[in-house]
């Protein structure tokens, strides 16, 4: 006899930019302060990509983290990707 266990997928995806800013930071600690209502954050539309967080680089690298918290087992892990547009 064999037992297969299976789970649901986890929804590892963090919210859209459309839903606000609140969630996403420019620093490397939860509790730094969120792009809503930065100076060199905002959401825009774009045609191909649609709602789209831009921001203008005030430092040499500048950092985009959710402080959300995502569920993740033990053994997983997440593959992160973006697509960027520059200017």
């Amino acid at each position: 006899m064999t037992v297969q266990l299976r789970r649901a997928p986890l929804d590892l995806m963090p919210p859209g930019f459309a839903e606000g800013l609140e969630d996403w930071a420019a620093g490397d600690r939860p509790e730094g302060a969120s792009y809503a209502g930065a100076a060199n954050a905002r959401l825009v539309q774009d045609a191909a990509l649609g709602a789209c967080l831009e921001l203008r680089t005030v430092v040499a690298a500048q950092r985009l983290r959710y402080m959300g918290e995502v569920p993740l087992p033990p053994g997983g892990y997440v593959e992160v990707s973006a697509r960027l547009v520059a200017v």
